[in-house]
């Protein structure tokens, strides 16, 4: 690795120690550095679901421009990925993948292709959230941690309904 190369990666490793320690945050599973682009990607993979989406949060909440997405998977799975900046201008892209019962959800075939997520009437969100197999949909912070919190207190289920 040339001189420089070498230089930028122990410059992006201090800036996500740094980052690390000021927040007191979890440490990623899977870590994956970029020199070229100065981007850094972690994933949270081995502990509890419920403590994958925290981790990302907690990271999430610590960076600039955060977009999150939900992707539904096949076996009612979920993928939560995230991407922001931290103040120093590194990229940071997150990713975790929950099963759908982690959140109280059942999965349900409508037939014909119609596939629909919503919750319970007892989790208060504002829209209904609707993310058909191999789709992603946009979700807000609040959304998500709202989620974290309604499936850590509690176990009425959330309907996922998903055509085959």
């Amino acid at each position: 690795m040339p001189q420089n190369g070498t230089r930028s990666l122990d410059r992006i490793l201090r800036t996500l120690r740094a980052t690390m320690r000021t927040h007191g945050l979890p440490r990623p599973d899977r870590l994956v550095i970029s020199t070229r682009s100065r981007s850094i990607h972690l994933e949270f993979t081995s502990t509890a679901p419920l403590d994958r989406v925290t981790g990302l949060l907690l990271w999430a909440n610590t960076l600039h421009g955060v977009s999150l997405t939900w992707t539904h998977r096949p076996g009612g799975v979920f993928a939560l990925a995230a991407t922001g900046r931290t103040g120093a201008g590194l990229g940071i892209g997150m990713a975790c993948s929950i099963p759908a019962s982690a959140v109280g959800a059942r999965v349900l075939d409508l037939g014909a292709g119609a596939r629909l997520a919503s919750f319970p009437e007892s989790f208060d969100l504002a829209r209904t959230f609707g993310v058909a197999e191999h789709d992603t949909e946009s979700v807000s912070f609040n959304e998500v941690a709202d989620l974290l919190g309604f499936a850590r207190t509690t176990a009425a289920p959330v309907v996922v309904a998903v055509a085959a």
